[in-house]
C-alpha cells in the first residue's frame, strides 16, 4: 500500500481546490482529529473498492479509540469529531489533509504500542 494510494483515497472525499486552512482545524497532536482523517480515510477506501486500506485506517480507528478509552470514549468525541470534518471539508485544503494524515500516521507508527500491535519495527 503506498502513501499516494491513500493520500488519493482520502482526497476523494474533497474537492482538489485550495485555500488556506486554519492551522487548528489539522491538529495531528489531537486524537479527534487523527480519528477524523482516519476514518475519513477508510470510509473513502472501502467506496473505491481498496479493502486493504481500509482495514489499516479502521485498526489505527481501532487504536486510538483503545488508547483514549473505547466506545465511551468515542460517544463523548463524536460531536467534536463531526465538526472537525465539517471544519476539513470547508477548509477545502488539500496539503493541509495530506500533512495531517501524514503527522497522524508517522506519529502512531512512531509508538512502540502501536509497533507491537501491528508487528511494525
Amino acid at each position: 500500500m503506498t502513501r499516494a494510494l491513500i493520500c488519493a483515497t482520502i482526497l476523494m472525499m474533497f474537492q482538489t481546490a485550495c485555500s488556506s486552512a486554519n492551522s487548528r482545524d489539522f491538529d495531528s497532536s489531537d486524537p479527534v482529529h487523527c480519528m477524523v482523517i482516519f476514518g475519513i480515510a477508510a470510509n473513502s477506501a472501502r467506496q473505491m473498492g481498496q479493502p486493504a486500506i481500509a482495514d489499516e485506517m479502521t485498526k489505527r480507528v481501532s487504536f486510538l479509540a483503545e488508547r483514549h478509552g473505547g466506545a465511551g470514549w468515542i460517544k463523548q468525541i463524536t460531536p467534536r469529531s463531526q465538526e472537525v470534518g465539517r471544519k476539513m471539508e470547508a477548509a477545502n485544503d488539500q496539503r493541509a489533509t495530506i500533512k495531517l494524515f501524514d503527522d497522524c500516521v508517522a506519529a502512531q507508527d512512531a509508538d512502540p504500542q502501536f509497533r507491537a500491535r501491528t508487528g511494525r519495527k
